[in-house]
């Protein structure tokens, strides 16, 4: 995973998908204090539960720590 960096703020873009074919993504951003922003981390998943994308969701908060998330 992307090295965190404690002076940055991070934002998650989530695009949630419903069960089937359809993928969920989530994209990360760095903004520097300069205010330049830069995609960190995409994923995607595909065929799981909305449960198992709010746990993914969850996981990456957790490291992240967010200043905002976008669904």
């Amino acid at each position: 995973m992307y090295e965190r960096w404690p002076d940055r703020d991070y934002i998650l873009g989530l695009d949630i998908a419903r069960f089937g074919l359809d993928e969920s993504v989530f994209t990360v951003i760095e903004i520097t204090a300069e205010g330049k922003a830069k995609v960190v981390h995409i994923e995607a998943t595909s065929k799981k539960p909305i449960t198992d994308t709010i746990g993914r969701t969850i996981e990456l908060n957790n490291y992240f720590n967010f200043k905002m998330i976008y669904a």
